[in-house]
């Protein structure tokens, strides 16, 4: 099908029809035309140092509380009440005496009142123009397929006003374009992405304006059109932006990357279910009963046609990629995976409860460590092993290095253990806080601490950038269990339990929970 206007060459003598569209692409608007994540780096609170910490940092100090080991406690600074005016932060729980003169915060709250303002501004843009209809096009590459199907003639105007409009502001700054009309035959402005340049956009802007009134297209030419734009291989990260109208036409009806996701892993020809929304309820497009549908993640539905081979293929795919997982969970259930999960660090602390109430259970528990040892640790850099009933000991001063003869020493070291009296994991804690090396740290205990829960608590939140993965053996106690929970919630870590009464087909028995 002919379209008056259509060419597959662009003259560069052709003249621009419309004002606004410049020579050349200023700096302001090449730094609009970003992600609002990147406009964040350049102009954020954080990148101009006006987030409440880094403010805080220049206008005063925090006050100073530190664990002291001789002392076994949390020591705070002191001075003089009521010398420095105070403020609690809630986003790390610092507290922080103020020292700047009035002048200096008087600057920051002028510095904050400008980025309010910048911040406005960003939004005002975000909501206006194409910007309220498409978006920010970020891609150097794209194809609009053009749906005018379904709509009324005098809406038509409206849908060109808007694609001038992008074409003029978004697309004008980006590297190559094609515009794609839904016909009985698709009708393509150009055979490929053409550079973007001021003839080059002001031509589309003529074609788009001269296209015709159509009545309502066929699916078969929506998906034709389509198909079109994904032949298009000019650019690896290329997009196509499907815009259609119908009923009262309104935004991008769907956004078809081809790099993301999973939509290149769909058997082709897959499209998105077109929807139209009048001023009373939302309208399917008439074909969609004759095609398999698939719901997508984000809520919506896709059509899906294929071939016998393409499914046969597909299902293949699907298939292997199963079996692996199946494989990878198996791995993870067998040995000392299932009880420690995969150790994540290279410098590892292990800390054993060896109080009266691991009476018949100690032999377990060294197998197991032991089992970690040689599946394991033995790929690690470093380790080291602390006992604890009343009192802490270590296997060596400080982290070693993991050679054979350390493995050795290891083991025997841990088959030698013995039941001693109470639970003091505090110590044991501290112990291995006071290696500067520790990367993580693995809590296999029955019980509760000798100390109250939340003095243990007060001193892990010193050290809690280590992660504390925390293993219980006794899985029926409530307070034990929310105690160790909340410690491996804290730092970062884990919480597992072995429970001796679940009879599970893999070995060894245990329950995993990850706390978070």
């Amino acid at each position: 099908m002919e379209v008056p206007g259509s060419s597959s060459t662009i003259s560069e003598e052709q003249p621009r029809k419309q004002e606004g569209l410049s020579d050349t692409r200023t700096d302001s608007v090449k730094q609009s035309l970003i992600s609002s994540e990147e406009w964040l780096q350049l102009h954020g609170l954080k990148s101009n140092k006006l987030t409440l910490k880094q403010i805080l940092s220049q206008i005063g100090f925090p006050h100073c509380e530190d664990y002291v080991m001789s002392l076994g406690r949390l020591v705070a600074s002191r001075y003089a009440d009521g010398l420095f005016p105070r403020i609690y932060t809630t986003e790390d729980g610092r507290v922080y005496n103020l020292t700047a003169k009035s002048e200096l915060i008087s600057q920051y709250m002028e510095h904050l009142t400008q980025a309010m303002e910048s911040y406005k501004q960003r939004m005002d843009w975000l909501t206006s123009n194409s910007r309220q209809i498409f978006g920010v096009i970020l891609e150097q590459c794209i194809t609009i397929v053009l749906d005018f199907g379904g709509m009324l003639e005098e809406e038509l105007s409206l849908c060109r006003d808007a694609l001038t409009m992008v074409l003029q502001e978004q697309v004008a700054h980006i590297a190559k374009f094609n515009v794609i009309w839904v016909s009985q035959e698709p009708v393509k402005w150009q055979e490929n992405a053409v550079p973007v340049t001021a003839p080059s956009i002001a031509a589309a802007i003529s074609w788009v304006e001269k296209l015709p009134f159509e009545l309502a297209s066929s699916h078969t030419s929506r998906l034709e059109a389509l198909l079109e734009a994904g032949k298009d291989e000019v650019e690896l990260g290329s997009e196509k932006m499907y815009f259609s109208s119908g009923g009262r036409w309104r935004k991008l009806a769907a956004y078809w990357p081809r790099s993301r996701g999973w939509w290149p892993r769909l058997p082709r020809p897959a499209w998105p279910q077109q929807t139209m929304e009048t001023n009373k309820k939302t309208v399917h497009a008439k074909y969609c009963s004759r095609f398999v549908h698939a719901p997508w993640k984000d809520g919506s539905l896709v059509h899906v046609c294929i071939t016998k081979e393409k499914y046969t293929w597909f299902s293949e795919r699907v298939h292997a990629v199963l079996a692996q997982i199946q494989r990878r969970i198996k791995w993870l259930q067998d040995g000392s995976q299932g009880l420690f999960g995969k150790v994540p660090s290279d410098c590892v602390y292990i800390l054993i409860d060896t109080s009266h109430s691991m009476t018949g259970k100690l032999d377990l528990v060294k197998n197991k460590v032991i089992q970690l040892v040689q599946e394991q640790l033995k790929h690690k850099k470093k380790f080291n092993f602390v006992q604890f009933d009343a009192q802490a000991s270590a296997w060596q001063e400080k982290l070693v290095e993991i050679n054979e003869d350390n493995l050795k020493g290891a083991q025997a070291w841990i088959r030698d253990i013995k039941i001693g009296s109470s639970t003091n994991t505090l110590s044991a804690l501290q112990i291995a806080f006071a290696d500067e090396e520790t990367q993580v740290i693995y809590l296999l205990t029955d019980g509760r601490p000798d100390q109250s829960p939340e003095m243990v608590m007060d001193q892990v939140k010193v050290f809690q950038k280590i992660p504390i993965y925390t293993i219980s053996f006794c899985y029926n106690d409530e307070i034990a269990n929310g105690f160790l929970k909340d410690l491996a919630s804290l730092t970062g870590g884990e919480f597992h339990s072995y429970n001796f009464g679940c009879k599970d087909p893999y070995t060894p028995e245990a329950v995993q929970v990850r706390a978070s």
